[in-house]
């Protein structure tokens, strides 16, 4: 005998599953800013190499990014 689903519970697994992916996205945009941030201060301190206008934009970019993922419309 197989147990069926009904629509509850698949709306609710569909929820979860959405849910999971926004957490996975998430996560993984604060680790590209923290690696960027980390390797931008390596940059500077070690390596004595400038960081020019181009790198400022990126990460200007990616922090608006961060911005329009997480802001409550």
């Amino acid at each position: 005998m197989t147990r069926g689903c009904n629509s509850g519970e698949i709306s609710r697994a569909r929820a979860k599953k959405r849910l999971m992916r926004s957490k996975q996205i998430s996560d993984r945009l604060n680790q590209m800013i923290f690696d960027l941030s980390k390797q931008s201060g390596s940059a500077l301190a070690c390596l004595k190499e400038p960081l020019g206008w181009n790198h400022g934009l990126g990460f200007a970019l990616i922090a608006a990014g961060a911005f329009f993922i997480f802001h409550e419309w």
